[in-house]
C-alpha cells in the first residue's frame, strides 16, 4: 500500500489479515522522501490464523453414553489440533435443558499445545438424573473458537428398588422350589 505523506506527517492504519491464508508472513515498512532518501524497517513476522482449532472426542467415544451411580465419574478427553497459533484454553460444559450445570477447565494430558489430548473429570453423584449435553470449547491464541463437538450423556444416580414378595406368608427360611420370588 502506497501513501503520499507530507513533512512531519504520520500514518496509522490497519491491515485486514482475514484476506490472507493461514501461515507466517514477514512485514516491512519502507519510507522514501521526495529527495529519494529511503529507510526500511527490519521485518516483523506475523502468524495469521483465521481457522478454528480441530476438535474430536476421545471419551466419551459414542454420541450417547450412560453414567450409572456406581461409576459417578464423567471422564472427558478430546484430541485438539491447532498448529498455527496453538491452543490457549480448553473447557467442557455440561448442560441440561439448555442451562449450564457445570463448566470445567481441561488440562493437556499428552502432546503439545499445538496438537494433543486434553482431559478433565467431574463427579456426577450430585447431579439429578436425566439427559445432559457435553460441549467442548477450544480457543486458540488467535481467538478462534471451536464449540461444535457435542456428546449426550444420561446420568442415572438412582439405585433400583428391590424387594422380596412371597406367594405365601410363611417365613422365608424354608422355600420350596415351587414358591415364587419376585425381585
Amino acid at each position: 500500500q502506497m501513501l503520499a505523506l507530507g513533512l512531519g506527517d504520520t500514518y496509522s492504519g490497519a491491515f485486514d489479515f482475514g484476506l490472507l491464508m493461514d501461515g507466517l508472513y514477514n512485514f516491512t515498512l519502507n519510507a522514501t522522501d521526495y529527495a529519494g532518501n529511503s529507510n526500511t524497517t527490519v521485518y516483523r513476522t506475523v502468524a495469521v490464523d483465521n481457522t478454528k482449532p480441530s476438535v474430536a472426542f476421545v471419551t466419551p467415544s459414542t454420541i450417547n453414553t450412560n453414567i450409572s451411580s456406581w461409576v459417578q465419574l464423567l471422564n472427558v478427553t478430546a484430541y485438539i489440533n491447532d498448529s498455527t497459533s496453538t491452543i490457549q484454553t480448553v473447557n467442557f460444559s455440561l448442560d441440561q435443558n439448555g442451562a449450564v450445570v457445570n463448566w470445567t477447565a481441561m488440562s493437556l494430558l499428552q502432546g503439545t499445545a499445538a496438537i494433543g489430548n486434553w482431559t478433565a473429570s467431574i463427579n456426577t453423584s450430585a447431579l439429578t438424573d436425566g439427559l445432559y449435553n457435553i460441549t467442548i470449547y477450544a480457543y486458540d491464541y488467535a481467538g478462534n473458537l471451536n464449540n461444535t463437538e457435542r456428546r449426550n450423556v444420561t446420568i442415572d444416580n438412582t439405585k433400583p428398588s428391590v424387594s422380596f414378595k412371597f406367594a405365601t406368608s410363611r417365613p422365608a427360611t424354608n422355600i420350596s422350589n415351587t414358591e415364587i420370588v419376585e425381585c
